[in-house]
C-alpha cells in the first residue's frame, strides 16, 4: 500500500506592538514574547497518478520520422481515451525532431555527418482510477509507447489531509508553548 505523506510546520509568535512609522524600538521597549514551532504529519492513500509517456521514432529523413511518430502518438492517445482517460488529463509536455549524428575521423579531426532523424513526443497523463494503472501501462506499451517514466502519486483533494497536518502542528506548538 502506498501512502501519501503531508507535513505542516507552523510557528506561533506573540504579536508585538506596532510602533509608529519611523520610530526605532529597542529590545527593552518591546513586550516579552515567545516563539515556538510545531510539527504535524498526516498520511493518506494516494488516489491518482501522473505519468510521462510518449513515442520516440527514428528514420533516415525527418519527414518519415515525424510521420511515424504522429501515427504512433495517435494510436497511443486513442488507447488512453478508450481506457477512460479524459482529454483534459492528456497534455503534451515535449515534442522535438532532431538530427542524429555519426562522427568520423577525417585527417585527425572529428567531423559530424547526419545519419538520420529522431522525432519524440511526450504527454503527461493523469490516471484518476489507480486500480487500472497496471492495465493502463500494458495497453500504452502495446499501443506503441516506448518512453514511459516519471510516475508520481498524489491526492486529488489534499485539503483535508493538509488540515490534519496543520492541526497536529498547532497542537504540537501549543504543547511546547505551554
Amino acid at each position: 500500500m502506498t501512502r501519501f505523506f503531508l507535513s505542516a510546520s507552523l510557528g506561533l509568535l506573540t504579536v508585538l506592538s506596532a510602533a509608529a512609522p519611523g520610530v526605532a524600538l529597542e529590545m527593552k521597549d518591546l513586550p516579552p514574547s515567545i516563539s515556538v514551532t510545531g510539527e504535524g504529519h498526516a498520511y493518506a492513500k494516494p488516489d491518482q497518478a501522473q505519468i510521462s509517456m510518449g513515442v520516440v521514432s527514428d528514420s533516415k529523413t525527418a519527414a518519415v520520422a515525424l510521420k511515424s511518430n504522429n501515427e504512433k502518438m495517435t494510436n497511443l492517445i486513442s488507447t488512453l481515451k478508450s481506457k477512460g482517460i479524459a482529454e483534459k488529463d492528456i497534455l503534451t509536455s515535449n515534442f522535438s525532431v532532431n538530427p542524429q549524428y555519426r562522427y568520423d575521423n577525417v585527417n585527425g579531426q572529428q567531423r559530424p555527418s547526419i545519419i538520420g532523424y529522431q522525432a519524440s513526443n511526450d504527454v503527461q497523463v493523469k490516471i484518476r482510477n489507480l486500480p487500472t494503472l497496471g492495465d493502463m501501462l500494458d495497453a500504452v506499451v502495446t499501443a506503441g509507447a516506448n518512453n514511459v517514466n516519471g510516475i508520481s502519486f498524489s491526492l486529488a483533494e489534499p485539503a483535508s489531509v493538509l488540515d490534519q497536518a496543520r492541526q497536529k502542528a498547532m497542537s504540537d506548538a501549543k504543547r511546547k508553548a505551554e
